[in-house]
């Protein structure tokens, strides 16, 4: 949950629930380390690895643009767009 609260940008929230899973004491696939990176730095996908980093804000994901044969430019998967009426 702190991964998506700092995506939201409500970085006291993270930090709360990066706090709550630190006192679970679980370290299953080195959970508390992350826990701990997490607290001192925001979550960012967008670094290599999906490391820490300062920025608290979410970045919002780009539309796709489309091509007239119906599909996104870039991975070439189908994409919806609006009926005319003369179709």
């Amino acid at each position: 949950m702190g991964k998506i609260y700092d995506l939201l940008g409500q970085r006291e929230r993270a930090v709360n629930e990066y706090s709550l899973a630190q006192h679970l004491k679980d370290d299953t696939a080195g959970a508390q380390e992350e826990a701990q990176m997490y607290i001192k730095k925001a979550y960012n996908p967008n670094q290599p690895g999906g490391e820490a980093t300062q920025s608290t804000t979410a970045t919002p994901a780009a539309p796709a643009a489309s091509s007239s044969n119906g599909t996104s430019s870039s991975s070439g998967e189908p994409s919806l767009k609006r009926r005319t009426d003369d179709q």
